[in-house]
């Protein structure tokens, strides 16, 4: 069957689905630095790091930018508990030689911190599990972190993480090795809100979504830097092409789960567009850019 696209005034109609852009915010400024990597925290709060994921900031209530951390490796990933009041994030140092990493985490609201990890060669970035638990991959064993220490725990929701080249998958106190599509380089693996579907990057391949055990059920073709929207029905991502020295173009676009609606979210000469995370709802879409700006774009999804 034909899909039939019709485009007015910024409007997308797919099979019933109407999507509108209604505005693009510039939320930082060349002059208060450059920035990348936005990620939202529960509460809404924006976040980002600068080049080469060196230091964590966020904006406040008066788009003031307030510094969490000016670590290198602080604003990799970082992870927030349920409320959003704390942020855990993984800075690094080197020492003859030898980079070491630890777990912050940090109290937004009292401006404290608890160093929960320290100076350890091999852990993941840290995810949250339903439980609201932090928790961390270190050498093939999940660990459960809290101000008490490290504690090795099973009753944990599905978590992913890149682990040499693969996808593990930690659920119901098993790690399984995931390589849906066979050997290879696989990247940005995330577990969907309803905890039952994985979405993944294989390098040269494209973005998939497959089940726990890695059986495919979706191809989205080329997506990079894929992320889940909260209600897990849509994915946003980049799509950036390169002459492989340097960057030449990249939008953002959002792709039904299913694969079978797409809309271009930004496409702009002059802005490449990089690196887009949800809101706290399918109607706010954020993303860093080659200027060092991080937008917002505020879509309504019907």
């Amino acid at each position: 069957m034909k899909q039939l696209w019709l485009i007015l005034l910024g409007t997308i109609f797919l099979f019933a689905q109407q999507i509108t852009v209604k505005e693009t915010i510039a939320l930082t400024t060349p002059q208060e630095g450059a920035f990348s990597h936005p990620i939202v925290s529960p509460e809404g709060k924006v976040f980002f790091t600068q080049l080469n994921y060196q230091g964590l900031y966020y904006l406040d209530s008066g788009n003031k930018i307030i510094t969490v951390s000016e670590e290198p490796g602080a604003g990799y990933e970082p992870e927030f508990s349920k409320d959003g009041r704390y942020v855990y994030y993984r800075p690094y140092r080197y020492e003859n030689a030898r980079k070491l990493s630890s777990l912050v985490k940090k109290d937004l609201i009292e401006n404290n911190q608890n160093v929960l990890i320290k100076d350890r060669r091999d852990f993941t970035s840290p995810k949250r599990l339903d439980t609201g638990a932090i928790v961390v991959d270190s050498n093939s064993e999940i660990l459960s972190v809290d101000e008490n220490g490290v504690n090795s725990r099973t009753d944990y929701k599905a978590v992913a993480f890149v682990d040499n080249s693969k996808i593990s998958v930690f659920h119901k106190g098993e790690k399984k090795s995931l390589a849906p599509l066979g050997d290879g380089h696989y990247i940005w693996p995330a577990v969907s809100p309803d905890g039952n579907r994985l979405l993944f990057v294989k390098a040269g391949k494209g973005a998939f979504i497959c089940d726990l055990d890695g059986n495919i059920q979706v191809e989205l073709g080329y997506a990079n830097a894929p992320k889940w929207s909260p209600d897990g029905n849509w994915i946003v991502y980049m799509d950036d092409k390169d002459d492989g020295h340097r960057l030449l173009e990249s939008d953002i676009w959002i792709v039904s789960a299913d694969g079978q609606s797409r809309y271009q979210l930004t496409q702009t000469s002059d802005i490449l567009e990089l690196y887009p995370a949800w809101g706290t709802d399918k109607n706010t879409v954020y993303s860093g850019s080659d200027s060092g700006i991080i937008y917002k774009i505020n879509l309504e999804i019907q």
